[in-house]
């Protein structure tokens, strides 16, 4: 009898895999220092006890890092695994496929906020999908999301399709692996939370024993993770699930726990991601511990820092309102009338008083700010640019001050020590998005089951329409790469000047098309007048009409003559 199963026919047992999904958050939550984390996020939202005077390290080198990280705008390179003309066929198709899909699948903003998790939390999770949020698992022919009987929605998430993979993030509080995993890789089985309504858990025809199912908040024994249930509250309509993919048997399923007193298993069934040969949920980890799965966050390494400067800035401030002069006056010989003039924008306003000015009015102040503030402050500074790797310059300060001057080497040789450290975890990103796109190829490859078209520049720089069936592209292997981007934004100018240098280089190169490279360097100029400069070129006497579309086989035949032309 395989462990989490009963019977001969090999149902799941609820009530063991919440106790191991509950070991499991709890060994989270000791390695992922999660009791900190609403600390970490007050830090990041500024949220700071009164009196405070904060240097918000953690909003500062989030917004700094989160940027030199994702990628601006992903796109991805197949390149054919084995030889021949097909090989080549299918993976410019697929390649066409796949930037298309990470764009309608909002990919980029997943992968930020996923970013931003696994520097706060240590850890990150993408979440791949199909065909609707709540969907366990692909089931062929049924690609949708369900409606109620009448009419009404069960999910309600924007820019998933039916037939079409999706790909968000999943908070890392929500997602749980066996305890004392090593690695991410090796666990057994992945679980997810998820907090659903009642009403939509009933009506949804996905899943099973639902009728006498109750609101629940399985997680209320954790005081940092505590959802409260109060009479008459929105969220006393909700109920906790946990969906869990557990690879032994290649198996998915649906727990209610103690809905309605008892736990209840909603959904069971084969998973088609790990039965394809993908999985379902992408962990990414910067900081990685050599005991425990779960990441160290940057969070944690940087809030002793962030204390000790809000402490210091706190300091200077209370010394500063001590150092202001203060007026002396004996009781009586100003009056109110004349202090207002005192405090005034008025230049040289005159004051009357009634008594002596050099005996009865004096200014004095108490003490002046202690330099060794400012030393102090600028010592947690340093400490905090050596430990996440970033000059003053990346963090929108000058180096030296205002009037300091650095050469172009000495910024060159710092930004060169930076950009290791930030190009390991753009790295690792990549690692991840090519993760993704793998998965991706694994479900479209077994789901679409009609035939597809797509829009490909063909020989002559001419626009084709493909049409191709999707079963196809699994007779191909492939190497999937990520083109990476900077991460500083390209300004115009600067994309001008590169393109004006491309063309002095190639311009006599033989083996580069100059219609192309025209059209490469025009359309990186500035303007519209840069348009419609080039002029019309003839229509090829032979190949398909641009806008048909044409099927895979003819499309093949085009590739292959425009080929053989260019080997003549």
């Amino acid at each position: 009898m395989v462990a989490g199963y009963t019977g001969r026919g090999g149902k799941p047992d609820p009530d063991w895999w919440l106790e191991a999904v509950n070991q499991g958050a709890e060994f989270r939550d000791r390695c992922a220092s999660e009791s900190s984390w609403n600390a970490w996020r007050s830090y990041y939202r500024g949220d700071w006890a009164d009196g405070i005077l904060p240097v918000n390290l953690f909003f500062t080198l989030m917004r700094t890092i989160v940027p030199r990280i994702y990628f601006r705008n992903p796109s991805i390179s197949i390149q054919p695994a084995k030889p021949g003309l097909e090989s080549m066929l299918f993976a410019r198709v697929l390649q066409r496929v796949d930037n298309k899909l990470i764009r309608q699948m909002r990919m980029k903003d997943a992968i930020k906020r996923i970013i931003q998790d696994t520097f706060m939390f240590g850890t990150g999770i993408g979440k791949l999908g199909f065909g609707a949020q709540y969907t366990p698992t692909p089931d062929f022919g049924v690609t949708g999301e369900p409606l109620r009987k009448d009419g009404q929605r069960v999910e309600y998430r924007d820019h998933i399709f039916t037939n079409m993979p999706w790909f968000t993030r999943l908070r890392t509080s929500d997602f749980v692996v066996p305890s004392d995993t090593v690695e991410f890789e090796e666990a057994r089985w992945q679980a997810a939370w998820i907090r659903r309504s009642v009403d939509d858990v009933r009506a949804d025809p996905r899943l099973e024993n639902t009728r006498d199912l109750n609101p629940s908040s399985f997680r209320s024994d954790k005081p940092h993770n505590r959802r409260p249930l109060k009479p008459g509250s929105r969220i006393e309509s909700d109920v906790d699930l946990v969906e869990i993919r557990d690879k032994k048997l290649n198996k998915v399923m649906v727990i209610a726990p103690h809905g309605s007193g008892q736990s209840k298993v909603l959904f069971f069934g084969d998973d088609k991601f790990l039965i394809d040969g993908a999985v379902s949920m992408y962990p990414l980890v910067f900081n990685a511990d050599d005991e425990r799965a779960w990441g160290v966050p940057d969070s944690k390494i940087l809030e002793p820092y962030q204390l000790e400067i809000n402490e210091i800035r706190t300091q200077a401030m209370k010394h500063r309102r001590l150092s202001i002069v203060k007026i002396l006056s004996k009781r009586g010989v100003i009056s109110e009338a004349e202090i207002e003039k005192m405090l005034s924008e008025e230049v040289s306003a005159v004051i009357d008083i009634d008594g002596e000015p050099m005996t009865d009015v004096r200014d004095f102040k108490i003490g002046e700010i202690p330099s060794d503030l400012f030393a102090a402050g600028e010592v947690v500074m340093q400490d905090v640019r050596e430990t996440v790797g970033f000059s003053r310059n990346q963090f929108g300060e000058k180096a030296g001050g205002p009037n300091a001057r650095v050469s172009a080497t000495e910024s060159n040789i710092i930004n060169s020590a930076s950009e290791i450290r930030v190009d390991e975890r753009r790295d690792m990103v990549a690692d991840m998005l090519v993760d993704v796109v793998e998965g991706v190829h694994s479900v479209i490859f077994n789901q679409w089951d009609e035939d597809q078209v797509v829009d490909i520049i063909g020989p002559g720089g001419i626009p084709l329409w493909v049409k191709f069936q999707p079963e196809m592209l699994k007779q191909g292997q492939y190497e999937v790469k990520v083109d990476p981007d900077s991460g500083v934004p390209e300004t115009k100018d600067l994309r001008e000047q590169k393109a004006m240098g491309v063309y002095e280089i190639l311009k006599s190169n033989p083996m580069i098309d100059p219609e192309k490279l025209t059209q490469f360097l025009l359309s990186e100029m500035k303007g519209v007048q840069f348009d419609d400069l080039m002029r019309a070129m003839p229509m090829q006497p032979e190949g398909p009409a641009p806008g048909n579309v044409i099927d895979m086989q003819e499309f093949k035949k085009t590739l292959g003559g425009s080929l053989g032309q260019r080997a003549a």
